[in-house]
């Protein structure tokens, strides 16, 4: 039986299941594609590399929730704060 935790700085844009010894990540954003935001890019370097270290963990799925994997970066970050991601850039 899986086992889902979106345990995760009390946001629940990237879910985790584990069934044995695999793990999946499902982007939750489905209203917005599940375009990556910068909390999900984040905890998805995080999961990553803790899955990584797990000996346990023998596959990683990536999938995204709804009709859409992954419509890619999410660009209204870009006009929240334009100086800032320009500067980052």
């Amino acid at each position: 039986m899986a086992q889902t935790s979106s345990n995760n700085g009390g946001t629940d844009e990237v879910l985790v299941e584990e069934t044995g010894s695999v793990r999946t990540f499902i982007l939750n954003r489905p209203k917005k594609l599940n375009a990556l935001s910068l909390q999900m890019i984040s905890r998805l370097t995080e999961l990553f590399y803790a899955s990584e270290e797990d000996p346990n963990v023998k596959m990683i799925i990536l999938k995204g929730q709804g009709r859409a994997f992954c419509a890619g970066g999410d660009v209204s970050l870009c006009f929240q704060n334009p100086g800032k991601y320009l500067l980052n850039w």
